[in-house]
């Protein structure tokens, strides 16, 4: 898959694509949000490499040959009735962007030594949307 499609599953017929959504935390607004990113931060929603990426989940490019169905939905896989369980937290996304290529996920950041500080030093969090693609039919010999 091209660079913008950096992970997902694939099947025969299927592709669950993700992407990730950003937000930074400020002291003046006491919380994180995606307003909140700079403009050396990634994009709100991006690859798991912390690149590409587009402002919008509802922007996020299908591949070609493929077709949205459904709606993008948060990965709740370690929500564990938490809303923070569904988050990776870190001092900078490329913190997030190295825990997620070491195959680490929202509980994994602690393993990796990165939440071990006061919570005035986490600064950013990403968490995991995914979407499912069935290929779509071509008319006979109409090349993908």
């Amino acid at each position: 898959m091209p660079g913008h499609f950096c992970g997902g599953t694939v099947a025969k017929h299927s592709v669950v694509l993700e992407c990730f959504e950003n937000q930074r935390f400020t002291k003046e607004s006491l919380n994180f949000s995606s307003d909140n990113l700079t403009s050396q931060d990634p994009q709100r929603f991006v690859n798991r490499l912390q690149q590409g990426g587009c402002d919008y989940i509802d922007n996020w490019p299908c591949p070609k040959g493929w077709q949205w169905v459904g709606n993008w939905r948060v990965d709740v896989s370690k929500d564990e009735g938490d809303e923070e369980a569904m988050w990776m937290f870190g001092f900078e996304f490329k913190h997030i962007a190295r825990a997620m290529l070491l195959g680490f996920d929202a509980n994994g950041v602690s393993e990796l030594g990165l939440d071990g500080q006061d919570s005035g030093s986490i600064e950013v969090r990403s968490r995991r949307w995914y979407a499912h693609t069935p290929r779509f039919k071509q008319p006979l010999g109409t090349p993908f």
